[in-house]
């Protein structure tokens, strides 16, 4: 899902055989804070080994719990989506202090919503390996058998550490040279912002600018490759212009599309990153929760 705070304005997918008969999975409130508090819920039994977590065999609970959430990419692969801090788990499955569609929900987790942490789709690059020391067939995996990707797994939520990251390696495809744009220095300040940020995600980027195919780089990772439109602003108000072509690829590839907004790219610059929601019909920034609106303009060149 893309947000995880129910199926008003999101869709759930990828999830198994009970996501294609229902339409919606046990972890589509996961992110939404309700009381104070996130509740998470996992598809998939009705119990949690919690003695496997340090638990006493006679104990209901285990406090003090780092959950890292995962979910299923439609390229393949299990990603981190987010994590609970500070999590409680309990043993058997809870009753949720709401309902959907007139029936209660359970929960196995829960913590103050302030130590919840949701990725947005294009930061969810942390994959968890599957078959041996790796998740298995179930949907929750103790990760005792694996240090090695514990450790990097917990560098990555609490030291925002990715071990991924491309920031310093060498690049493949065209190599990315800010001294070869030809344009402003407030722009050449956003497209080194948007470059490293996705870089540091694990993506590989390539620069794009001179051929002019209605966006600035492309991000890949994998299967996935995202074309990012970069945008630089000396202020803090969002009002920028797409040429024809631009808009044009914009519209075309809306799942892949990203329209980069760097403002105050000089000085202290701030990042939003637009993406398109199906099911709002809409681009948001998933971050700062900002929506985009677009005006068509006509335009002309008049000789005489």
């Amino acid at each position: 899902m893309r947000s995880y705070k129910g199926l008003r304005n999101d869709t759930s997918s990828h999830g198994g055989e009970f996501i294609k008969r229902h339409g919606w999975g046990h972890e589509l409130f996961n992110f939404a804070p309700k009381n104070g508090k996130c509740y998470g819920n996992k598809s998939g039994g009705n119990r949690i080994n919690i003695n496997r977590l340090g638990a006493n065999l006679d104990d209901d609970t285990i406090r003090d719990v780092t959950i890292a959430w995962t979910a299923t990419r439609k390229q393949g692969g299990a990603f981190i989506v987010g994590w609970y801090n500070h999590a409680t788990v309990f043993r058997e499955s809870q009753t949720q202090p709401r309902q959907f569609r007139g029936k209660h929900l359970y929960y196995f987790a829960e913590c103050n919503s302030k130590d919840a942490t949701l990725l947005t789709e294009d930061e969810r690059v942390f994959e968890i390996p599957r078959g041996l020391k790796g998740m298995g067939q179930g949907n929750v995996w103790y990760a005792d058998d694996n240090p090695k990707i514990v450790k990097a797994a917990l560098d990555y939520i609490f030291k925002g550490v990715n071990p991924n990251s491309k920031k310093k390696s060498t690049k493949r495809g065209k190599a990315f040279q800010v001294d070869s744009i030809k344009r402003k220095k407030v722009e050449n300040a956003a497209i080194r912002h948007i470059h490293e940020y996705y870089s540091e995600l694990g993506y590989d980027i390539k620069s794009v600018e001179e051929e002019k195919l209605g966006w600035d780089l492309e991000a890949t990772k994998g299967k996935a490759k995202l074309l990012l439109e970069v945008k630089g602003l000396s202020g803090q108000e969002i009002n920028i212009e797409l040429t024809h072509n631009e808009y044009s690829q914009l519209k075309k590839n809306k799942n892949n599309f990203r329209l980069c907004v760097v403002t105050n790219a000089l000085k202290s610059p701030s990042k939003f990153v637009f993406s398109y929601s199906e099911s709002e019909e809409i681009w948001t920034d998933e971050k700062q929760k900002k929506e985009l609106n677009f005006a068509d303009i006509i335009s002309a060149r008049v000789t005489a």
